[in-house]
């Protein structure tokens, strides 16, 4: 794909990585320098431990409305995916049960899905659901039927690669007009040994279950687990923009290139091509999230690589590789290295590595110092962000984003924006205790009048299965909201129009703060000034004799 003419950018970010549950404990996690590899296995503890997401085997069926016996019959990769990419149409302020015919693409990439060659294989749980529920192009026409999204809905399979091709092509769909949005989602999950012994075999896999990228003591990768679906949409039609996507590709490198051994003239060259025909100067990169899967002939295939594009800059380029903390997610490793850059731009640092001590002596841009990989966290010092993906079938992917240079205002905890008016903002949720954490969440942080504004747009429309519903008043200096359970039933509508008695000295003040109501009195103060009557008297005096005239009293209430 060429260099975007009409920017694109990611809106929503939903995610699953190994040990955390969203995309906020994963930033946590990132910067407290913990290892993301785990041992309690799934299976006989006979091999190294892997990175594994939490309740894999769970899926909430309410919002989706599938049959019970499809649900136990379809792959979890179709499922978790599913989930994900509704949080990330959420997390880009929208409603997805809102869009329904709207011309939006779904674009999945995953590899090898050990449920799949499992339950297809056998007669295990055999119900006439199993060919529909495990069938792999279903990961993303399951999100299309769910949602009604008319627009392509396809699965792709570049091996670790994957999700750079899976953005090429959703960003290229809205860059030329073809579709409005688009879901890109990766999925990467385990379930039995047999996968990771094949790496074993091939003495790729770390039998100490930890990825030393770049280091000079390297023994292989490890495997892990990652579902990561981003919602794509014009920079001019999104309410959030996480980054722009300036480029992605994902390369075959020629007919050779399925041999590990082939990668070295062919990466250099296409690496060359892309920031050339893309017109990106390499010294404007800020930060390159590498492959490093700690494989030690691929790491210094990649960076050697990579140096021949980035060897001739003025200053040495930070590195790093989230494989290091979180395992190879193979797949899902595009999206998730993007992840972690999209948190260093969000934060203004770097996440570090971890398993990094001493440089692979057989990679001169490590020994000199032209590549600095990041063992704390430091300053992201620019805008532009490279990450470069390596696969075991002789693809490549490299994307380019950019940072979001907007400057937000950020209030004191309780401060009024600067229009000095409060926000009411709905909320629902699936249970109460999901109301509740979600109230306490938006009373307890500063006003954001944008976020506000896009929590209000998700929950202004109903959600299905989402049956408790809340509303919250910011700022406030008390933690107080009203939680209910809605049953659905549309409620009449009733008008309550107080009579004599409701009026009270200066009742008006504080609503002329609001824009709608103040032109609304304006237009009252054209009318009855010409007849001797001060309606912005009567509103705002705290003097309460204005009231024993009968008329001040019907005029002020008559204009609340």
């Amino acid at each position: 794909m060429s260099r975007l003419e009409n920017s694109v950018v990611i809106a929503g970010i939903g995610g699953k990585f190994p040990e955390s549950d969203n995309v906020l404990q994963l930033q946590e996690k990132l910067f407290a320098k913990e290892d993301f590899i785990t041992n309690n296995l799934r299976w006989t503890p006979d091999t190294v431990g892997v990175g594994k997401i939490h309740d894999i085997d769970t899926f909430d069926t309410s919002p989706f409305k599938m049959h019970s016996k499809l649900v136990r019959a379809t792959d979890p990769t179709t499922t978790q995916t599913l989930e994900r990419a509704f949080e990330a149409i959420i997390d880009a302020g929208m409603n997805p049960f809102a869009m329904s015919g709207r011309n939006i693409a779904v674009i999945s990439a995953s590899m090898v899905s050990d449920s799949e060659n499992t339950r297809a294989g056998t007669s295990y749980e055999a119900s006439g659901f199993t060919i529909m529920g495990h069938n792999r192009s279903m990961v993303s026409n399951r999100i299309s039927y769910t949602f009604n999204f008319t627009g392509p809905s396809y699965s792709v399979h570049t091996s670790w690669a994957g999700g750079a091709r899976a953005l090429e092509l959703g960003a290229e769909l809205i860059a030329r007009g073809f579709v409005e949005a688009a879901v890109v989602s990766t999925a990467s999950l385990i379930f039995f040994k047999a996968t990771g012994l094949e790496y074993e075999y091939m003495n790729m896999s770390t039998p100490g279950g930890r990825c030393r990228s770049f280091d000079a003591d390297a023994n292989g990768t490890c495997r892990s687990e990652g579902v990561v679906s981003f919602f794509l949409q014009r920079a001019s039609e999104a309410k959030r923009n996480y980054a722009t996507v300036v480029c992605a590709r994902a390369d075959c490198l020629g007919p050779r290139a399925c041999s590990l051994i082939h990668f070295d003239s062919l990466l250099s060259e296409s690496l060359q091509d892309f920031y050339k025909t893309n017109n990106i100067d390499p010294e404007d990169i800020a930060y390159l999230e590498a492959d490093g899967s700690g494989i030690k002939y691929f790491d210094q295939l990649e960076l050697n690589s990579l140096a021949t594009v980035f060897g001739k800059r003025k200053k040495p380029l930070p590195i790093g590789s989230v494989k290091s903390n979180v395992g190879n997610t193979e797949a899902s490793s595009s999206f998730i290295g993007i992840t972690k850059s999209i948190i260093a731009m969000e934060t203004g640092l770097i996440p570090p590595n971890i398993h990094y001590t001493r440089p692979n002596p057989d990679i001169q841009s490590l020994v000199n110092g032209q590549f600095q990989p990041v063992t704390e966290a430091r300053e992201l010092d620019g805008d532009l962000v490279s990450i470069n993906t390596l696969s075991l079938g002789g693809t490549s992917g490299h994307v380019v984003i950019k940072r979001n240079s907007k400057e937000k205002q950020v209030l004191a905890k309780g401060q009024l924006p600067p229009d000095g008016i409060h926000r009411l903002i709905m909320v629902s949720a699936r249970h109460e205790e999901g109301a509740k954490i979600n109230s306490e969440k938006l009373q307890n942080m500063p006003v954001d009048v944008e976020y506000a504004s896009l929590v209000n747009d998700v929950f202004k429309t109903n959600i299905p299965g989402y049956l408790w519903k809340s509303f919250v008043v910011v700022p406030s200096n008390e933690v107080k909201y009203n939680i209910k359970k809605y049953d659905n039933v549309k409620q009449p509508l009733w008008y309550v129009f107080s009579g004599m008695g409701s009026q009270w000295p200066g009742m008006g003040r504080d609503l002329l703060n609001i824009p709608v109501f103040a032109a609304a009195v304006d237009k009252c103060d054209k009318v009855l000034r010409p007849r001797g009557i001060d309606i912005y008297h009567i509103l705002t005096t705290e003097d309460a004799s204005v009231f024993e005239n009968i008329l001040n009293c019907f005029v002020g209430i008559a204009a609340i």
